[in-house]
């Protein structure tokens, strides 16, 4: 445990200099306040749809997440906390001097993606806090308070799930600008695959199990059963100028979302962890 808290320590430090950090800070807040309050101030009804006196703010948060180009918002914030947590060390060479101390392989990984995962609650708390002082501002009082612990939950799976990428992909390529690219790449791959999947298909079960998709929807799925436990959830789906609208029960569409999402970030996490433990130093 000890290691896994030295390690913890060290990337922590690394972090505090890095100025994607702070690029991940700005590109939170200034969504949280874009959503909660510029965009239902200067364009309601015309590039966002906001009812005023709901008072939930969860209506902000989730939408920072899940109405941005579909999930860029989250790739893009995951990318910028984990694509060089792992390529940056062979980048850099430093990698030789972690695999030279006493401490095992497994104890690094772990210790990076700990120190991760503490990043990703700390941008959640920035992303909700901002949200409900936009919604008060905006709408006045806010409600929906006891979903606070699931939906910090929810914004940590979304983060984290693409930040597991950056762990998969780094001791692979070793060049953190292009493992930026990769997870772009990966997640508009996917993105194309599910858009067919869903014309072609239809909304079944199935979609769920797309590969950066369900985490995507996770805070939206968890607005939606606080909002309305035992009500309906409404999609429509727009691809080349076709529409598709699809229903489903908003209790299942959080408990495939979740459930999914989770399966997925422990298979990126461990098949990550597997090709580290087995990387060799070249040159």
């Amino acid at each position: 445990m000890s290691a896994i808290i030295g390690i913890m320590k060290y990337q922590a430090t690394i972090d505090m200099k890095a100025g994607k950090t702070y690029v991940a800070f700005g590109l939170v807040s200034f969504l949280a306040i874009a959503y909660g309050y510029l965009i239902p101030k200067f364009a309601s009804g015309t590039l966002f749809e906001y009812t005023k006196s709901s008072h939930v703010w969860m209506l902000t948060t989730s939408s920072i997440f899940v109405t941005v180009a579909a999930g860029l918002a989250g790739l893009f914030i995951g990318a910028f906390i984990g694509s060089d947590v792992i390529a940056q060390e062979f980048e850099s060479g430093s990698i030789i001097k972690l695999f030279s101390l006493p401490i095992r392989r497994r104890d690094i990984y772990i210790g990076k993606f700990i120190e991760k995962l503490i990043f990703a609650l700390i941008l959640s708390l920035i992303s909700v806090i901002v949200a409900i002082i936009c919604g008060y501002f905006f709408s006045g009082y806010q409600s929906y308070f006891q979903w606070l612990p699931a939906f910090i939950g929810g914004l940590i799976l979304l983060i984290a799930g693409f930040t597991s990428m950056g762990f998969l992909f780094g001791p692979l390529v070793r060049q953190s600008s292009f493992v930026f690219g990769i997870m772009f790449g990966v997640w508009i791959f996917f993105a194309v695959i599910f858009g067919i999947l869903v014309m072609k298909v239809g909304y079944s079960d199935g979609t769920f199990a797309i590969p950066f998709m369900n985490m995507t929807s996770v805070p939206s799925s968890i607005m939606s059963y606080a909002v309305n436990p035992s009500g309906i959830f409404h999609l429509q789906y727009v691809s080349l100028g076709t529409s598709r609208y699809f229903s489903i029960s908003t209790w299942k569409y959080m408990i495939l979302n979740v459930v999914f999402a989770l399966i997925e970030v422990l298979f990126v996490f461990g098949l990550g962890f597997a090709i580290f433990r087995k990387a060799e130093i070249r040159g």
